[in-house]
């Protein structure tokens, strides 16, 4: 036991409990993308995202943590994991990303599609409530992802010649409306 310890990590057993993730993909994650666990799942996503959108496309890269994403939330997330039900799918069915179940905007509204505890929970952005129904919430304990996505998606598209562009902004400020996502982008859009 000890001799196979040595040999084999503790977080290579930690992957290789999200069931379906099979050892080919292990190594991939952890010799290529270096991920070991949802802290390296993110950072691996980040570096990618900091690449910038006219990085090379890599089906196997965008492949191989879109389906490690997507067993971590199947495992970790029981709202996620019934709606995966509902849609037929699950770890034996997810071999690649286009097999992952979308995840329709009104499931916000019924259930937290979370993998942290509540209690983790730093921000929670809100739909508009446009309609009469229950407002749907997305839940972040971290805005990392969330910020890199939106910095490097604002650059590149809206103001790709310029460092800094001038712009008005006709929505109230995030401090007021702390659930609104848009003045939230907003707010980081013109640091």
């Amino acid at each position: 036991y000890d001799e196979m310890k040595k040999k084999v990590p503790l977080e290579v057993v930690a992957l290789t409990e999200l069931q379906g993730l099979g050892p080919k993909r292990v190594k991939t994650l952890m010799t290529e993308l270096h991920v070991r666990d949802r802290a390296g799942l993110e950072r691996a996503i980040l570096a990618w995202i900091a690449e910038g959108v006219d990085a090379p496309a890599d089906e196997s890269r965008f492949d191989s943590l879109a389906v490690a994403l997507f067993r971590l939330q199947f495992e970790q997330g029981a709202a996620y994991r019934r709606l995966c039900a509902a849609f037929g799918a699950d770890t034996g069915v997810v071999g690649g990303w286009r097999d992952i179940p979308v995840v329709p905007t009104g499931a916000f509204k019924e259930a937290r599609l979370a993998v942290f505890p509540p209690e983790a929970t730093i921000r929670v952005f809100r739909t508009s409530g446009s309609t009469p129904e229950a407002r749907g919430a997305l839940h972040l304990d971290t805005p990392a992802l969330y910020d890199a996505s939106l910095l490097a998606t604002f650059r590149a598209y809206l103001c790709p010649d310029v460092e800094r562009i001038r712009f008005v902004v006709l929505a109230p400020p995030a401090d007021e409306v702390d659930d609104s996502s848009l003045s939230y982008m907003f707010e980081r859009a013109m640091r």
